[in-house]
């Protein structure tokens, strides 16, 4: 369940039969033309389930003019939790904090947490 200072718009269905797959509402009506054709199962499964954004390290094979038409927005880590904070910043704050809870060591500070990764920023 989402937080509740986080809207849920469109939730995805949790289970579609291989029909539904293939004919569903957001299948495109031609292949999208991907820098690399290899990713194009990353924007077929955002579509399907509803996604509005693409999370990837690789931006360059997800450009804008492919994804607009779908309301879809290719963001890297980095600016997906910074996007995150701008929505919800008690909700993200809580994350380290509780992972400090359940660290290894209980005397990790929250920038011992971030500094290992656990929470990129």
């Amino acid at each position: 369940m989402a937080p509740p200072d986080i809207a849920v718009q469109n939730p995805p269905p949790t289970a579609l039969s291989r029909r539904q797959w293939r004919t569903g509402p957001e299948r495109p009506k031609r292949r999208p033309k991907l820098p690399d054709p290899d990713a194009r199962h990353v924007l077929t499964a955002a579509l399907r389930s509803g996604s509005r954004v693409i999370v990837t390290e690789n931006i360059k094979d997800f450009p804008a003019k492919v994804l607009d038409p779908y309301n879809i927005e290719a963001q890297t880590p980095d600016a997906f939790v910074l996007h995150l904070i701008d929505l919800a910043p008690g909700t993200v704050s809580a994350v380290p904090q509780g992972q400090q809870r359940c660290a290894v060591s209980p005397h990790s500070s929250i920038r011992d947490i971030i500094g290992r990764g656990l929470l990129a920023t």
